[in-house]
């Protein structure tokens, strides 16, 4: 088994707020799964990327009239704020 490994989470499309299900459902399970393999000694990255070009994108810049690359770039602004407000790290047990 090679001491180095790669895990990729998809973002969610960014057209709209970030909800619980984001984080149970793609994020939290991978981080569980890094964090595991660094404390096993594995070299691991955690990579993530976001679609900016689907359909969903395109109907809302044309019903709020701006372009695709505004919705883009103002939903990815308030898809990073909302996540730096979730705890990186989990106080240890008591």
């Amino acid at each position: 088994m090679s001491d180095k490994l790669a895990v990729f989470t998809a973002w969610p499309y960014v057209n709209g707020n970030l909800h619980i299900g984001h984080l149970a459902g793609a994020y939290v399970p991978a981080d569980i799964f890094v964090r595991y393999q660094r404390l096993r000694g594995r070299e691991t990255a955690m990579l993530s990327g976001s679609d900016t070009h689907g359909t969903p994108i395109t109907v809302r810049a044309e019903k709020e009239g701006i372009s695709p690359r505004a919705v883009v770039d103002r939903a990815s602004l308030n898809a990073i704020r909302q996540l730096r407000a979730v705890p990186p790290e989990m106080p240890p047990p008591s």
